[in-house]
């Protein structure tokens, strides 16, 4: 269960098949909503109504997560990337972001898994977007994983030339000056 930050008002429970629920009265009352198999979904900081949420697209060997966003509270999802394996939304109170900015781990296009038994990957990116992925800039090159720690977003980065080992080959954790 999710409560917006946004308006205390809104509530999401995610279900484990093809709905979950949304209410906009504190769980007084409940829309069911079909979206498919939710993997994860974030709600926005600032505007209860718009929603992130991921999802597997493709069959077996070949499935990837695809990141959608709703503007309406889940009535209707578009998809705005595929192959992402962590997503977040940008507060719109730093400076340089939009009620729109997103920070996500983008796989490139065209490219498959360097390595199918570990999870760092060197072609995946840290990126960063303030269109719903009309346009996107990468922020750290080997970007795997972030985690946001105010003021910071940390990040990190992926040794491209590493072979892999039992522990993950960071080249380097990048704190990026994005603050309030």
């Amino acid at each position: 269960m999710l409560f917006s930050k946004a308006d205390a008002k809104y509530v999401v429970m995610k279900g484990y098949g093809e709905n979950n629920w949304f209410s906009r009265d504190q769980g007084n009352t409940y829309e069911r909503h079909a979206f498919g198999v939710m993997s994860e979904i974030k709600m926005h900081p600032t505007r209860a109504e718009s929603l992130l949420a991921t999802k597997y697209e493709g069959s077996f060997p070949n499935r990837y997560l695809s990141l959608f966003v709703s503007e309406d509270f889940g009535r209707s999802w578009k998809k705005i990337q595929k192959n992402v394996f962590q997503f977040e939304w940008g507060d719109p109170a730093v400076k340089g972001f939009t009620d729109k900015t997103i920070l996500a781990c983008v796989r490139k296009a065209d490219t498959t898994p360097k390595n199918a038994m570990s999870d760092w990957d060197p072609n995946i990116d840290f990126v960063v977007t303030h269109d719903y992925f009309a346009s996107q800039e990468m922020a750290v090159p080997h970007g795997n994983r972030f985690a946001f720690h105010d003021p910071y977003y940390f990040v990190a980065a992926m040794n491209p030339q590493a072979r892999p080992l039992l522990t993950p080959p960071v080249l380097c954790a990048t704190a990026l000056p994005w603050s309030l």
